[in-house]
């Protein structure tokens, strides 16, 4: 989800130093000589290399279990190294003490589900309309989904579901709420989204409804702020999570109903290597 592409060293090394005259020498010679359909066909190949490449690594195939789970994702593709890094997520959140805030301005509207196959991913129509206030920062609400069991666990303990709220700000860094699911009463909002939901992967459904985004949330919006990682691949580093600590519920049939579906689908928790977790007070703007 996150990636950058820095050209710079490579318009360096061909447009200074002598180099590119050199090589554009070399070419001519070549063309000039007895063999250049060897050398157009040497180019044909590299350029093929090129742009074939990229697509391949695209499509690196990852699940939860077997030798393409968790343990083995940094392995899979030279993409997913980060997967090997020492600030990744989910982790294991132990309770300590309540610093800078967290306000939510978020409001019903038009949504839809995403089957990716690894989760159910809802969309809003409009990514500019819902937003969280992280440090004086905007990051737009981007979608949200889900996972059995959760992710996070709390003092060693997991819970049978978790919702992450994805966020990115306009310079592409991202935070994440991640919310706990336990069983109770129905939740109207998955509902909503369940009702949508295809079982195909791939496919889309529109919510009919305007859905409650808000109704999602809890009443009481503390929680731990701590760095970490995607929890999917390729699990880039450099996240703001943000893990609530009250809960929501839902009927153990709509959480059965989505892991029935999807199967399983948490990463297990990763090393805290001494990073600070940050208690903070949240609280709804509209």
């Amino acid at each position: 989800m996150i990636g950058n592409s820095d050209f710079d060293s490579l318009e360096r090394g061909a447009g200074k130093g002598g180099k590119g005259m050199r090589i554009r020498g070399n070419v001519r010679s070549v063309f000039l000589g007895a063999a250049p359909r060897a050398f157009l066909l040497g180019i044909f190949v590299l350029f093929f290399a090129l742009f074939t490449m990229p697509s391949f690594a695209s499509e690196v195939h990852w699940s939860y279990s077997g030798e393409e789970g968790p343990e083995n994702w940094g392995n899979l593709s030279p993409a997913f190294n980060e997967a090997m890094g020492g600030a990744q997520s989910p982790i294991d959140i132990t309770t300590e003490g309540k610093e800078n805030g967290v306000e939510f301005f978020y409001r019903d509207g038009k949504f839809s589900v995403l089957n990716n196959g690894h989760t159910l991913q809802v969309t809003p129509e409009n990514e500019r309309e819902n937003y969280i206030v992280v440090d004086g920062t905007r990051y737009y609400f981007r979608q949200l989904h889900f996972h059995t069991p959760s992710e996070h666990t709390l003092n060693g303990t997991q819970v049978p579901m978790e919702i992450h709220f994805v966020h990115g700000d306009d310079k592409g860094r991202l935070a994440v709420v991640a919310l706990f699911v336990v069983e109770g009463p129905e939740n109207e909002a998955i509902a909503a989204a369940w009702s949508a939901a295809p079982r195909e992967r791939g496919k889309t459904g529109k919510i009919e409804k305007p859905f409650p985004l808000n109704g999602l949330l809890p009443r009481d919006l503390d929680g731990i702020r701590y760095y970490g990682s995607l929890t999917t691949p390729p699990t880039a580093e450099g996240v703001s999570w943000i893990v609530l600590d009250e809960h929501v519920t839902a009927a153990a049939g709509q959480i059965s109903w989505f892991t029935d579906l999807i199967g399983k689908n948490a990463r297990p928790t990763q090393p805290r290597n001494g990073r600070i977790l940050a208690p903070f007070q949240g609280r709804i703007v509209r």
